[in-house]
């Protein structure tokens, strides 16, 4: 914590204690010490004794609570802290370590009034806007929350941290509304718009032609189609096409402003009038306008970023960008670089053996998971994952327990009951196989899942089954096949 804290909670408040007698005195300055040297728990018990002589010493509680927090025992502190505020409501260092403790202990919710407060009355105090940041978008009030990192950056502009907050904030807001219209509005111009920006920052050209194509013919008059295919041609050798996409783009009438507000602001580069304009609409107009702006906000806050010396930050950012596009190998150096700026962080490690798994290196994923297991042997996510690296390593029987474990902890975790039935196919367990293959049917895309079962069945005596099975398979392979055929021919870059 910042030793601002340790001096606003016990200068301001120790002088209470004049009036008792000059042996608390004394041990008010003893605890004083104690924290100014971080011995926090030592402290601790020095201001207990003092609350037990005078427990309705506001300060002493305050100070005590303080202690606990610093100490590393949030859910020790909270108690003082509340008793302080019992006896008198405002005191700020008790606001803001008893958010601060909520916060550490699971309550997000909880933290958030006393946050407030703090941020009320002294809002320039950046530690108290990250904290409340951090509450409301744990409770997925995340508009509020990037209000606060948006102050958060804005008081302290060098702070990684501040825009990484703010940059992640915004993005999942864009994301949670692009969700909406998915929903709402799946074969909207609209919604194939917004997939096919998503198409061409993962050079999905071909992808991304024919979705503004589609988009082209549900609303012609669209602003920003033309504009995208020309991207697409430029970007695929079609200079010509694209001069030609340009000028249908620029034959478009501007909007009307009346009717259109919210795209005249995102014109004018007026985010915040765009989120004003679609709160609470849910048209597949409003949802992609409000969509963008989110995303362009998040852009903004990862260009700050970025002009800021490397950073942890920074590293993973680059990492998940790497991942989302499927560059796995790309994400490992990332992750390893964020960890040489924070070795041992278990986040980092995670994040850094998920992606090792996704690049296919399962030697070294499987040691880094067999490490994170050692401290969280009761991760489902952490057994799957280490039983998963020891199948592809052909360890298949070292692999089957783990497996087993992270379905026993998790028996939705349908990932996992595929891959342990892979394992137990591969040790001729058919018949144990089946029940998790059937259960994992929902996640098979390419109709693997329902060959395996059809193995399975066969292998547990049940011929009928597995025929049936098997007819289903080659069901799917050609639905896919047929898809595939038409998706290319469909998909393939002419002309506008």
């Amino acid at each position: 914590m910042h030793p601002f804290f340790v001096w606003f909670a016990a200068a301001a408040l120790a002088g209470a204690l004049w009036a008792q007698s000059q042996d608390l005195v004394a041990r008010s300055q003893r605890g004083k010490q104690l924290m100014a040297a971080g011995k926090f728990a030592e402290a601790a018990e020095v201001y207990q004794e003092i609350v037990r002589a005078v427990p309705d010493n506001a300060g002493m509680l305050v100070n005590l609570g303080m202690a606990r927090y610093m100490a590393r025992q949030p859910e020790k502190a909270i108690p003082a802290l509340e008793a302080a505020l019992k006896l008198q409501p405002g005191i700020l260092p008790a606001l803001l370590f008893l958010g601060a403790s909520y916060l550490q202990t699971g309550a997000p919710a909880k933290a958030i009034e006393p946050l407030s407060r703090v941020v009320r009355a002294r809002p320039e105090m950046v530690q108290a806007r990250q904290m409340l940041g951090d509450a409301l978008a744990a409770v997925e009030r995340l508009e509020e929350a990037a209000e606060q990192y948006r102050e958060w950056a804005r008081l302290d502009p060098e702070n990684p941290q501040a825009w990484y907050a703010l940059g992640l904030t915004y993005e999942t807001l864009s994301q949670q509304v692009f969700a909406e219209l998915e929903r709402t509005a799946p074969e909207s111009a609209e919604m194939l718009a917004l997939v096919a920006e998503v198409r061409v920052t993962q050079k999905q050209y071909r992808s991304a032609h024919f979705l503004y194509r589609e988009a082209l013919k549900r609303r012609p008059d669209m602003r920003g189609l033309y504009a995208g295919l020309a991207e697409v041609y430029r970007a695929t050798g079609h200079p010509d096409w694209a001069k030609t996409a340009m000028q249908r783009e620029a034959g478009i009438p501007p909007p009307d402003c009346s009717r259109h507000a919210a795209e005249c602001a995102f014109a004018k580069g007026d985010d915040s009038a765009v989120l004003r304009l679609t709160a609470g609409k849910k048209t597949p107009e409003a949802l992609y306008w409000r969509a963008r702006a989110f995303s362009r906000l998040a852009a903004e806050a990862f260009v700050r970023l970025n002009k800021l010396p490397p950073s942890l930050e920074w590293h993973e950012l680059m990492a998940r960008v790497h991942r989302n596009q499927g560059r796995h190998l790309e994400a490992v150096k990332e992750w390893r670089n964020a960890l040489k700026l924070a070795p041992g962080d278990p986040a980092l490690e995670r994040e850094l053996a998920i992606s090792l798994h996704q690049s296919r290196n399962f030697k070294q994923a499987q040691a880094l998971f067999a490490k994170l297991l050692e401290k969280e042997p009761d991760s489902s996510e952490y057994n799957f994952y280490l039983g998963d690296c020891l199948l592809n390593l052909q360890r298949v029987e070292e692999a089957i327990p783990y497996l087993e474990k992270s379905v026993r902890l998790d028996p939705k975790f349908l990932v996992a009951r595929s891959s342990l039935a892979r394992a137990y196919l591969a040790v001729d367990r058919g018949a144990d196989a089946v029940p998790h293959l059937k259960a994992a049917l929902p996640i098979d895309t390419d109709g693997s899942l329902h060959y395996q079962l059809a193995r399975a069945l066969r292998e547990a005596g049940d011929m009928a089954a597995a025929r049936e099975m098997m007819r289903k398979y080659q069901q799917i392979r050609r639905s896919r096949e047929n898809e595939r055929k038409e998706l290319e021919k469909a998909a393939e870059i002419r002309a506008p």
